[in-house]
């Protein structure tokens, strides 16, 4: 190697590595942030760093709707960059927020890598109290206890992209996953009619098929819950499974069932959305 590519390697070296150790406040000074996204106690560098709450404001703009004004806060937020895929063309960081100890407190860990045309998470862990995702759910229910728990040992999406006639690169958008292999799992789940009862752990197996979220329900729960769900993009959900709700349960969970669908002749309510 002669001694020019030698400078100029030196020199790329020297700039790359002063942008990953400056200061992390310098660098969204000059770095613009979606307007939906802010901060509070912002340390360290773009390599490693903190920040006592990292929040997300839904429905920014909004005067109605279920999530107007919720906010979604991370606490104690960290982030460390791993050096090795930076060769490979990839922002890869371990993060970690919140108290996995406090259960109405979001909080997860695991990898997360960006590259020119992907996303990555591996060994990704999510926890949120269950009561956030009530308005995503497509039909009437009373108030919900309990946790949402998301393990994603490995998830991919790729980024579907194309050049229109003004040379700008357009990105579809629309399907959710490439590669996913986790589970999800709703513990201590709790739903009041007319007072709360509880069902124990609910848990589904996460897979991708034809691009989708597929989680699959074994039926193993106090409310007979079988099927598979299928996501294929937010504004598209599908489920088809059965509930067969314990004996013990009470009867007001039956008759509010039997609104909805008809026994079949294994004694479960077939359920399709």
């Amino acid at each position: 190697m002669t001694v020019k590519k030698l400078s100029l390697l030196f020199i790329v070296s020297v700039m790359v590595f002063s942008l990953f150790l400056t200061p992390i406040g310098l660098l969204l000074k000059v770095v613009d942030l979606p307007e939906t996204v802010s901060y509070q106690g912002l340390t360290g560098t773009l390599w490693s760093g903190t920040a006592q709450v990292v929040e997300i404001h839904q429905g920014l703009g909004q005067s109605s709707g279920n999530n107007a004004g919720k906010n979604i806060q991370l606490k104690k937020f960290s982030w460390s960059l791993n050096g090795l895929p930076l060769f490979m063309g990839k922002l890869s960081f371990d993060v970690k927020f919140g108290n996995a100890r406090e259960a109405d407190e979001m909080s997860g860990k695991g990898r997360l890598a960006l590259g020119l045309n992907s996303f990555n998470a591996d060994s990704f862990t999510f926890r949120a109290p269950a009561h956030m995702f009530k308005s995503q759910i497509p039909f009437p229910l009373g108030d919900i206890g309990g946790r949402i728990i998301l393990n994603a040992q490995e998830y991919k999406v790729g980024f579907n992209t194309n050049v229109d006639a003004n040379d700008e690169v357009q990105s579809d958008g629309q399907h959710l996953c490439d590669v996913l292999t986790g589970d999800l799992m709703w513990t201590n789940s709790e739903i009041d009619f007319g007072g709360p009862v509880t069902f124990g752990t609910i848990v589904s197996s996460l897979s991708c098929n034809d691009q989708a979220i597929n989680a699959l329900f074994d039926g193993e729960n106090k409310l007979g819950l079988s099927g598979n769900a299928i996501i294929a993009s937010p504004k598209s959900v599908r489920f088809d499974g059965f509930m067969k709700p314990d004996a013990d349960l009470p009867r007001e969970i039956h008759n509010g069932l039997g609104m909805f669908s008809r026994l079949d002749p294994q004694g479960r309510y077939p359920i399709k959305l």
